[in-house]
């Protein structure tokens, strides 16, 4: 069996193609973990920039481990082998520090799962200077990492790219195993959390009524970003098994110009834009190891050098390839662009068919501009719309999910005229720290349900239309995990053999506090919710 893991893992590093080889060795030793399989992390930038970046330093070894796939996890299981690094094989709980990228909330339930496979107590007050130093950093616990503090010893709030190498430093002069004083040490590095380091006191409902800090350590932990993005933003390997297939993964930008009120990407503002020549002496390195493309950002429409951008990647007979389009940007000649060099599919976000409410939650594109967008779309050669929606939104009535199946009926009546197909995503809003509606209620279940129903109803025969429903216990599990306080923390390891569903009804019962005040009720004003300890 442990034979099968080692040659599993082999075949997946022998796809993998490198712009330039990591280095051999150093004096600490780093596992970059990715709480999910293969085929998602590596398909993650950040993920890969963090992993460059240790592994070109000289005194750093970084070597990276996953959640194992699902036909593999059974032979961990079954055998006394022990989670490994990817390349090395070694086993993850012999390196210096385990560094987990979290980038969505989901994921920290497998964070337990990993530590198991590996051997490690899953609990920090149970490890002890002999095993590896937890660090977790990433979108997720950037938001809120509480609930997750059980398990993790340091974490890294914010942009990365400042605060990792720091830490790693630290490490490496204080002499690695010795912990007495790393922690404090650690504590002096701005956007540093050391859970250990604040005696949180909280009231019935889970909020803050006292935050008691030890040796200097800040509060509030303030999110770190970089002034100026790094010049090589862009993927260290490019592998066939990911999501993103052989596509090599450029950022455009980071931020957003529009601060929608229900988005976390204003953990990444302000918003910033890739110098043109960075972005195109990224590309030219990735045709080393492929022609196709992907161009990542927030709002990589609103590039000011977009156009001259793809006409570089036409010029090297490359393909292309992004996520949603804002649609009130977007001018025909990029949307012709687009097609010409491969783009298939357009995807337009909505999120309701109401320009009132759309407006209300600072989103100002128009119906119009969502039809005009799609029509030219159709129009230069595209034969799939992808619309996204939520439902739940803060102020919403039925009258706008008559308006957003309105809306979608109008883009199905310009595609049918095409012979195209409309995808419509439906996902239940959740209250995300460090939003504007950080302190909105998530709705319940049987509303959304109702709510949907409305939306589709007028589908249900004979439309072009494809509809795709988020399913309504994994969104309450995303907003337990993503507004949850350190009580909640013991759930997620106590609970990790369950699935989605059987979880979810689980955690609706908990009663240390419930669910009702932090996920189902609005936070009234004045209160200070789990992840008050972080400041965006």
């Amino acid at each position: 069996m442990p034979f099968k893991i080692i040659e599993h893992n082999e075949k997946l590093a022998k796809t993998e193609k490198y712009l330039r080889q990591p280095g051999k060795g150093g004096a600490v030793s780093v596992c970059l973990v990715y709480p999910n399989r293969y085929y998602v992390g590596m398909s993650n930038l950040g993920f890969l920039s963090i992993f460059r970046q240790i592994s070109e330093h000289p005194d750093y070894f970084c070597d990276r481990a996953f959640l194992p796939d699902p036909d593999i996890l059974p032979l961990y299981k079954n055998s006394r082998r022990k989670l490994m690094g990817l390349l090395s094989e070694k086993p993850i709980q012999e390196f210096d520090i385990i560094a987990f990228s979290v980038s969505f909330e989901m994921d920290y339930l497998n964070i337990p799962k990993i530590l198991e496979l590996a051997g490690i107590p899953c609990g920090r007050r149970e490890r002890n200077s002999f095993h590896p130093l937890i660090i977790a950093g990433g979108a997720a616990v950037s938001l809120n990492p509480e609930i997750i503090s059980d398990y993790t010893d340091v974490f890294a709030i914010g942009e990365a790219e400042d605060i990792l190498p720091q830490i790693l430093d630290k490490y490496r002069d204080y002499g690695g195993k010795k912990r007495d004083g790393l922690y404090e040490s650690f504590a002096e590095i701005p956007g540093v959390y050391i859970p250990s380091l604040y005696e949180v006191t909280y009231d019935s409902g889970g909020f803050i009524t006292d935050v008691k800090t030890k040796s200097g350590a800040r509060y509030p932990v303030k999110r770190q970003m970089v002034k100026n993005l790094p010049e090589d933003s862009h993927s260290a390997i490019v592998t066939p098994e990911t999501e993103f297939s052989d596509i090599f993964l450029v950022e455009m930008s980071r931020g957003c110009p529009y601060s929608c009120n229900f988005c976390c990407l204003n953990l990444y503002s302000p918003y910033r834009v890739r110098k043109f020549e960075d972005i195109i002496a990224s590309i030219d390195q990735g045709r080393n190891v492929t022609g196709k493309f992907g161009l990542l950002g927030a709002a990589v429409g609103s590039h000011p050098r977009l156009g001259d951008i793809l006409c570089h990647i036409e010029k090297i007979g490359g393909t292309v390839s992004f996520s949603s389009l804002r649609a009130d940007v977007l001018k025909p000649e990029i949307i012709g662009k687009l097609y010409e060099l491969g783009q298939r599919t357009v995807t337009l976000a909505p999120e309701t068919g109401s320009d009132q409410l759309r407006k209300s939650i600072n989103k100002t594109l128009k119906n119009e501009d969502i039809l005009r967008t799609a029509g030219i779309a159709l129009d230069k050669g595209f034969m799939e719309i992808r619309l996204y929606f939520m439902a739940g939104l803060p102020g919403e009535t039925d009258e706008d999910m008559d308006a957003a199946a309105e809306l979608i009926g109008g883009v199905e009546t310009l595609a049918k005229q095409k012979g195209a197909k409309v995808i419509a995503s439906v996902n239940q809003f959740v209250p995300k720290p460090g939003t504007a509606f950080e302190r909105e209620a998530f709705s319940p279940t049987k509303e959304i349900h109702e709510r949907m129903k409305r939306m589709q109803k007028p589908f249900l025969k004979g439309s072009a239309v494809e509809f795709r429903v988020e399913n309504p216990r994994e969104m309450f599990l995303q907003a337990f995990l993503s507004r949850g306080g350190r009580s909640w923390s013991k759930y997620i390891a106590e609970y990790r053999s369950l699935s989605v569903s059987a979880l979810g009804s689980k955690l609706r019962r908990v009663d240390d506090p419930t669910p009702d005040s932090l996920v189902f009720e609005r936070i009234e004003d004045g209160k200070i919710p789990p992840w008050g300890i972080i400041t965006i």
